[in-house]
């Protein structure tokens, strides 16, 4: 093993840490292609939400029965319980792309057994 080398399962290991732990959500409105319902998930890029909107939000708003619009972001976490009059719908959620249409995501499991293989036959 050569000098520095067992550094280099550490540094992926943070890696993965930070990058698993940044709550990713889609940042969009329906006036913007691909972002109304049905949603096209492939189309958009998610974004990585700062830490003073920690939470996704996907929200209706509409005024007197009427939809007006919808809106995906990253939020604050009271968002919801202090909306406007004008939303028909406002749902947060903690979990990276939750607010798309459901799906299954992969999870950290994998993530992990990506480290440690590469890990084990790249490092030894």
């Amino acid at each position: 093993m050569t000098p520095g080398s067992h550094m280099l399962p550490v540094l992926l290991l943070l890696v993965a840490v930070h990058i698993s732990t940044a709550l990713k959500c889609f940042v969009c409105s329906d006036k913007a292609p691909n972002c109304g319902d049905p949603f096209n998930k492939t189309a958009l890029h998610p974004e990585i939400c700062d830490p003073s909107t920690p939470v996704c939000l996907k929200e209706k708003l509409g005024a007197g029965g009427k939809l007006g619009g919808l809106r995906r972001s990253c939020i604050s976490k009271e968002h919801c319980d202090v909306k406007s009059k004008s939303s028909t719908y406002c749902s947060i959620c903690n979990t990276d792309l939750c607010n798309s249409s459901p799906e299954t995501e992969i999870n950290n499991y994998i993530h992990f057994c990506v480290y440690f293989f590469i890990t084990f036959f790249f490092c030894t």
